[in-house]
């Protein structure tokens, strides 16, 4: 009679394969403790998406800590700055591993 419920009893999520599968992802947060509850929620998605996360080296700028970003929220912390720098190129490594 409903095609809608006969298409949501019978289609199992778990059997609709994952656009993200095998994909490469990293994660940067800014924050205290939101951060790093959004970079676990944030693992636990990759992983039931299969995506590769690279989970080292982890990089965290504390938003509300003075001298790391100006008013318009841009960074400018050297050593904010330096960590992003490393960051990218150890993402730009396991980009090139994991093709």
């Amino acid at each position: 009679k409903n095609a809608y419920a006969w298409l949501s009893i019978s289609t199992n999520p778990a059997q609709i394969p994952s656009p993200l599968k095998e994909k490469v992802a990293g994660m940067i947060s800014s924050g205290l403790f939101g951060g790093n509850q959004a970079q676990d929620h944030f693992v636990q998605v990759c992983q039931y998406c299969k995506v590769k996360l690279m989970r080292t080296p982890t990089i965290q700028i504390k938003r509300f800590e003075p001298g790391n970003f100006d008013e318009k929220g841009n960074l400018t912390s050297e050593q904010g700055k330096k960590d992003l720098a490393n960051y990218l190129k150890e993402f730009a490594k396991f980009i090139g591993k994991n093709k």
